[in-house]
């Protein structure tokens, strides 16, 4: 694992910068990309993504760890991927236009929409 910074956490501004639509979804197997879904067809999904993202902010946590990407979601400002255990949400904070990177434990298969991106991805 690489460096987490405990004490770290996601303030409310970046995560609603984080929260604008639209947002677009890849899946990748193997480090390849395998499917792809425009998350704005979908209004209900897109609302998904927020509430999850703005949910228990103070949970993410500063990292400088490269990961793999697993599911990806992105919009111009964050990409958020989930691989691993792991929720990773790189974010341009607003004020300053840096990109940071933010990291939390999940349980994949509580994280509904994912399974709905999975199942509507083209291949």
């Amino acid at each position: 694992m690489g460096i987490v910074m405990a004490g770290c956490s996601v303030d409310d501004n970046t995560i609603n910068a984080a929260c604008t639509p639209p947002f677009s979804a890849r899946i990748y197997e193997g480090g390849r990309p395998t499917g792809t879904l425009m998350i704005t067809n979908y209004v209900r999904l897109a609302g998904e993504i927020r509430t999850w993202l703005k949910s228990d902010p103070k949970e993410w946590r500063t990292s400088y760890t490269t990961f793999a990407p697993g599911i990806e979601i992105r919009n111009d400002s964050m990409t958020l991927n989930f691989t691993g255990g792991f929720a990773i949400l790189n974010v341009k904070e607003p004020a300053t236009g840096k990109w940071k990177q933010f990291v939390k434990k999940v349980d994949t298969t509580e994280i509904t929409f994912l399974k709905v991106i999975k199942d509507k991805a083209e291949h």
